[in-house]
């Protein structure tokens, strides 16, 4: 299985607060011998450098890597080549159709199937202003790159 994060900068345990969803599922399937790759997205492993990058997509910041982590997971020993699968969350979720859809275009990549949790079943857009606002409501703070705090608002 390869996992594939939400949005936003995720490391390769998908952390939110005390939440790390991928090490439990990774630990989960490992636990039935079913071997689970999660990587970081490129966006939290390179933030640096690519905080500056214009019109960035998806398919930069989500799809290539999860078709890459495909073939990668397809030439590890011990793994059954036709029974790689990509489960998708959120963001990941939304995108798996699209990612079976670059993978199957080649027999190196090409998967078994697709799992979606929790995808957005509304618009992308509304979602992300409707995540950013629930998020900034939670405390009424938000805090920038620099670490400054603000109230939700202010500017």
């Amino acid at each position: 299985m390869v996992l594939v994060h939400g949005s936003g900068p995720q490391d390769r345990d998908e952390t939110l607060g005390p939440n790390k969803p991928f090490k439990d599922l990774a630990w989960g399937l490992a636990s039935r011998g079913i071997a689970a790759l999660r990587y970081e997205k490129r966006t939290k492993h390179y933030a640096a450098e690519m905080k500056d990058i214009k019109n960035m997509t998806v398919k930069e910041e989500t799809i290539d890597d999860a078709v890459a982590a495909v073939a990668l997971l397809k030439e590890t020993p011990r793994v059954d080549p036709e029974r790689v699968f990509v489960i998708g969350h959120s963001l990941g979720a939304t995108l798996a159709p699209r990612i079976a859809e670059e993978c199957l275009a080649s027999q190196r990549t090409r998967i078994a199937g697709i799992v979606m949790l929790a995808p957005a079943s509304r618009d992308l857009l509304d979602l992300i202003v409707e995540q950013v606002e629930y998020i900034a409501g939670l405390d009424a703070t938000i805090s920038d790159p620099s670490g400054r705090s603000q109230r939700a608002g202010e500017r």
